[in-house]
């Protein structure tokens, strides 16, 4: 058996999922799942931790993500 394996891109394990939201969104799915994941591996726990974190690092997080709108709120 051979145990390499293929990582998974963000955008493969998530592209099919279908935003829910049914007016004009503010944020960009994909980047509030980015966020999300860095929030949470960095040690947030809920929407108020990883929109805190999110803000805090506003800036690191456009070096790589648009972000034109910031960070979502935490009930966004």
């Amino acid at each position: 058996m051979d145990d390499e394996y293929e990582p998974l891109s963000l955008q493969d394990a998530f592209g099919d999922l279908k935003d829910p939201r049914v007016r004009t969104p503010e944020h960009d799915l994909m980047e509030m799942l980015v966020v999300a994941l860095a929030a949470i591996l960095s040690g947030a726990d809920g929407w108020v931790g990883i929109a805190l974190w999110g803000q805090g690092q506003l800036e690191w997080l456009r070096r790589y993500l648009p972000l034109r709108n910031g960070i979502a709120s935490h009930d966004t």
